[in-house]
């Protein structure tokens, strides 16, 4: 057993090298998209310069006026492994192991499950060169959050399976852990999913009873352990933009025709002339493009019924089912009008199609290492899914993007290498898994698994090969290490070059007014298009920012300067103002803001402090109340006649009153199950 087991992490380790080796060349790192170098990298370096300065990020000044970037969940913050290696290793080797480490821990879970389903060496080789290596892993790579989840989803399937053989409380416990893990990496909507194929494991592999008292139980435990986040990141959705425009959940659904992509890669068209968006504009490439190999859904289509275990193949099947619904949600009558919460939340549902990932990986991973017939009746159902797609698209015939899907991909089609080569697949495929199925030589039989294996192999790793080549970049293209102007640290300025937009301003030591999340404030938002400003994320030409839009917004936002073109006008509005009186001393840091206020009258202060309710005033070293309101931009306050020493104090009581209930609730949890091991048995 062991020698298996350091096989499989032999074989786990080769495909992972095969596709990423370039992570070992400490010149490189992890690019594949525009999110990494605007979203995931800016957060992991202003992580890394806060912590080797001995600070934690709570506030930052250096995005959208200020912003609780903490509670933003996307930062991956409160993630203690992240923030550990982030501080051990810097920014970019961090995410490289924490990458390799979660690929290492799902792939390894891929293999335990197999192995108590039956499967073998080759048959884990096959299922996890399919799910690991897809398209839409491999196209995705660019979204850290969501990737380090999906890669530990059969974790999470391994540890439901260890509670239905064990009915003990440890799975449970591990699967808290781990999606609470999942949870702080930042990829709500992946979660979901994950938790979904959980607990519809649980529900067919166990009696109803005992199934919802560990959904229960594993639901709870992981709502305690993510309130240190879930607290302030509440307040920071009910004040976001999000919050107010709210989510279209059928955006980003597959159409009937985009099915395709399953099974040609590359159907609209390669990176260089991809027409997809041309087609519809949610249709990314990192979206759209999902295929797993041609030969692999072959044999899946014959190995999801030759699964001996019933209610592994009512999951494989479900699993199925539940990505025909929600990848498609858009073309389906009723539910495209309105779904429950939580699914009405999130978007871009094509994503689910990792359960279809997951179902045709084991499937597959178990015909290759079975020697058992399918069951010929059973082939059937493989109509279902079929029809199914054919109904949605006579329902849907006019749609526009059903439309142009087929004036784009039928028009453009021609016969091409790729397409003999799917089609030379196609054929051994057929005839391998045919040999397979009606020989009785054992021999036989081993050597058509063999060769389905190598199949699929060269399948996977021939057109997955051919998406790597925007993977990695040099990391100097990804930050600017070269170079740090603090000229202007600790000083707001409008600065609309391309060097500031969506997060990087985190880069630098200025305090900036742009930034990207999904948790955007809506009142900034607001605020700065009523001054000329109608994007925060995207900066625009200098042709759009004239110096009199510049100084406006510089005025609205309280900065010091404004600068354009590499050139700098002063602005000079005061951080700090008082109706009455002097205001000497200032010292502004971010999430600590002090001053002296010297006044012979009482006095209204004015704050370009962003309103958060993590502020907190003391005067004299006694605390005292804001006056703004609730909804206001900035922080106001009064003060009366005197000498007064002021202080601005950001203080993330959400966060430590969920780290409060999470271990209070987390200890009793753990009391509960030491004092009641018997809870899942039977009676």
């Amino acid at each position: 057993m062991k020698n298996t087991a350091l096989w499989a992490v032999g074989l786990s380790i080769v495909a992972y090298l095969l596709f990423f080796s370039s992570v070992l060349d400490p010149n490189l790192t992890i690019y594949s998209g525009k999110d990494s170098v605007f979203l995931h990298y800016p957060f992991r370096f202003y992580l890394h310069e806060k912590l080797t300065n001995g600070e934690f990020p709570f506030w930052t000044e250096r995005i959208f006026m200020g912003f609780p970037i903490y509670a933003d969940v996307e930062s991956g913050y409160l993630n203690l492994i992240n923030v550990l290696l982030v501080a051990l290793t810097g920014p970019i080797w961090s995410y490289k192991i924490l990458h390799f480490l979660a690929y290492l821990l799902g792939s390894l879970s891929l293999f335990h499950f197999l192995k108590q389903k039956g499967g073998n060496l080759l048959g884990f080789w096959v299922a996890n060169l399919v799910y690991f290596f897809s398209f839409f892993l491999l196209y995705h790579q660019q979204h850290f959050n969501m990737i380090l989840t999906f890669y530990t989803l059969p974790t999470a399937i391994l540890l439901a399976n260890g509670f239905v053989l064990s009915k003990s409380w440890k799975p449970l416990l591990l699967a808290i852990c781990i999606f609470a893990f999942q949870f702080y990496l930042g990829s709500i909507q992946a979660v979901f999913i994950t938790i979904m194929a959980y607990c519809v494991f649980l529900l067919l592999h166990v009696d109803k009873k005992c199934a919802l008292k560990a959904i229960v139980t594993t639901v709870f435990g992981f709502i305690v352990l993510i309130l240190p986040t879930v607290l302030p990141t509440a307040d920071l959705f009910l004040n976001s933009q999000r919050q107010t425009v709210g989510v279209s959940f059928t955006e980003g659904s597959f159409s009937p025709l985009s099915v395709v992509n399953l099974v040609v890669p590359f159907a609209f068209g390669s990176d260089k002339n991809y027409f997809g968006t041309a087609i519809d504009e949610d249709y990314l490439k990192h979206e759209t493009y999902v295929y797993f190999g041609l030969s692999a859904l072959l044999v899946a289509l014959v190995g999801m019924h030759q699964v001996s275990d019933q209610k592994l193949r009512n999951f494989l099947y479900c699993a199925v089912a539940l990505f025909l619904v929600l990848g498609f949600i858009r073309y389906i009558p009723l539910l495209n009008k309105t779904l429950p919460f939580p699914f009405d939340a999130f978007r871009y549902w094509g994503r689910s199609v990792v359960l279809l990932l997951f179902a045709v990986a084991v499937a597959a991973g178990s015909f290759v290492s079975s020697s058992k017939k399918p069951v010929i009746r059973r082939l059937a159902t493989n109509l279902i899914p079929l029809a199914f797609i054919t109904l949605l698209l006579v329902v849907n015939v006019n749609d526009k993007t059903i439309v142009n899907t087929y004036k784009y991909f039928v028009h453009r089609t021609q016969l091409s290498t790729q397409l003999l080569i799917l089609a030379a697949i196609f054929i051994v495929t057929s005839a391998a898994i045919f040999v397979r199925w009606f020989s009785n030589s054992k021999k036989v039989l081993s050597a058509a698994s063999v060769c389905l294996a190598a199949i699929i192999t060269v399948d996977l790793i021939y057109f997955g090969f051919q998406t790597l080549d925007d993977m990695f970049r040099p990391g100097l293209g990804i930050a600017p290490l070269a170079q740090q102007d603090n000229s202007f640290a600790n000083k707001r300025v409008i600065n609309p070059d391309g060097d500031f937009e969506r997060n990087k301003g985190l880069y630098y030591k200025q305090w900036g007014i742009f930034g990207y999340s999904q948790f955007a404030p809506g009142a900034v938002i607001a605020g700065l298009s009523r001054v000329g400003l109608n994007s925060i994320k995207d900066v625009y030409s200098n042709a759009d920012l004239t110096w009199e839009i510049l100084s406006n917004i510089g005025k609205y936002a309280g900065a010091d300067s404004v600068t354009k073109n590499k050139i700098v006008a002063q602005v000079n509005t005061k951080f700090l103002e008082a109706s009455a009186g002097e205001i000497s001393n200032i010292v502004l840091e971010e999430g600590h803001i002090s001053a002296t206020v010297m006044s012979g009258a009482d006095a209204h202060i004015n704050t370009f402090v962003r309103n958060d309710p993590g502020w907190k005033l003391t005067v004299d070293g006694r605390n005292q109340s804001f006056t703004n309101q609730k909804s206001a931009l900035f922080l106001e306050f009064n003060l009366g006649a005197g000498n007064h020493q002021v202080e601005l104090t950001y203080i993330p009581t959400k966060f430590y009153i969920g780290v409060f209930l999470a271990a209070a609730l987390g200890v009793t949890l753990v009391w509960q199950s030491k004092i009641n091991p018997g809870f899942f048995k039977h009676e």
